[in-house]
């Protein structure tokens, strides 16, 4: 789908027909290589997007791993996406550290697979409490759920056994 059409441009029309059909795999072809309209097309629902500047032969094999699940972005904006998300790495760390000594050590155990119990026990704590800090831990990092948390721990490097 082209993003900019005369009676409703790609992106509202992408969140159009994601709505109604919800297995539909829309990639979004366009001129323009702005990443804030690429991030704002795959928040619409998009399952790509390519650039019309592209030759043929790109064009159609990124098309081709769509069914492999890949998602065809091009080429030269998954650099910036690459870029971004290392970005919004760093700055989870810079997050990361809002964290209290108390609320690392409890992400940290989370992280190592630990049920909410088990740290509890750990850390001499009732399990409401866990919880309670597992609530005030999703918030500071801008997670959504427990298995968000663990992902970060991990990729944070707070499940390192010299922790």
């Amino acid at each position: 789908m082209d993003l900019h059409m005369p009676r409703c441009d790609g992106l509202d029309a992408t969140r159009r027909i994601k709505a109604e059909w919800p297995e539909a795999k829309i990639v979004l072809l366009t001129v323009n290589a702005d990443t804030d309209l690429l991030f704002e097309a795959l928040k619409s629902g998009a399952s790509g997007y390519l650039l019309k500047s592209m030759q043929a032969d790109d064009f159609f094999l990124l098309l081709a791993g769509l069914d492999q699940g890949v998602p065809p972005i091009a080429p030269e904006l998954a650099t910036k996406i690459d870029m971004e998300l290392a970005r919004h790495a760093a700055d989870g760390i810079a997050q990361d550290a809002a964290l209290t000594p108390q609320q690392r050590e409890i992400l940290m155990l989370i992280g190592r697979g630990l049920t909410y119990r088990e740290v509890a026990h750990r850390v001499h704590l009732s399990e409401a409490s866990i919880k309670y800090h597992m609530k005030n831990i999703l918030g500071k990092l801008h997670l959504a759920n427990r298995a968000e948390a663990v992902a970060y721990a991990q990729r944070s490097g707070l499940t390192s056994v010299d922790q």
